[in-house]
């Protein structure tokens, strides 16, 4: 996602450069594979369609993701050379392991040298922490870089020996690392003062990405 440093955004730059999906005809299989809706009740072609009208046309300014096609096969690249499956496993981190947020980190940054954001989901009926996302970020040349810039109420700080870690996770906590997406379309906070009590939980916004063993990157 195009993101300028210590805000959310931009979003939906370009109204004239609507979804089409038979531009992404040839990549289709492969997308459905691994930039696959999770989301209930809606459409494949909804969760294509929010990517690229709210981030795609505000990724198109740079050539390389200038069109549809090159935007989703762009990440189809990224998603198999910055493997985050790949990653943990390298680590003796698997699916269905509980490590915590340091290990992970750790893991990341081991492979890539560059500081990463961990985003974790918190399911109010388990009582669990479960891994969501993790983030790796370029620059405008589409350079892999530090997601330093990338801060705010929601990504807290955590520092230890492996130096600073961008997180919503509890770093006093395990946290799931499902092989299998789980079913956590019922998870935020009971009320605002709930969610208020702890800085280790995600955002009140739609989850989209819970992505089988977790490979998903953003820029």
């Amino acid at each position: 996602w195009p993101t300028k440093y210590n805000e959310m955004g931009p979003f939906y730059c370009d109204p004239s450069k609507g979804f089409n999906v038979s531009e992404i005809e040839t990549i289709e299989s492969q997308l459905r594979i691994f930039w696959t809706n999770i989301e209930l009740k809606t459409d494949q072609y909804d969760f294509w369609r929010h990517e690229w009208e709210k981030h795609g046309t505000c990724a198109s300014i740079l050539p390389e993701l200038g069109t549809e096609i090159q935007y989703f096969r762009k990440g189809l690249q990224w998603l198999q050379h910055y493997s985050m499956s790949t990653i943990l496993a390298d680590a003796k981190i698997l699916p269905d392991s509980t490590p915590n947020v340091e290990d992970i980190h750790t893991a990341v940054v081991t492979k890539l040298n560059r500081n990463p954001v961990i985003h974790c989901t918190y399911d109010t009926k388990r009582k669990e922490i479960f891994l969501e996302e993790i983030r790796i970020c370029f620059n405008k040349s589409l350079e892999l870089t530090d997601c330093d810039g990338v801060v705010g109420r929601y990504y807290p700080r955590h520092e230890y020996a492996g130096g600073k870690i961008i997180t919503n996770c509890d770093p006093k906590k395990e946290i799931n690392y499902p092989s299998i997406v789980p079913d956590l379309m019922e998870r935020l906070p009971t009320s605002r003062s709930d969610f208020d009590q702890s800085p280790w939980k995600f955002p009140l916004v739609t989850i989209y990405k819970i992505i089988q063993f977790i490979k998903w990157v953003t820029f």
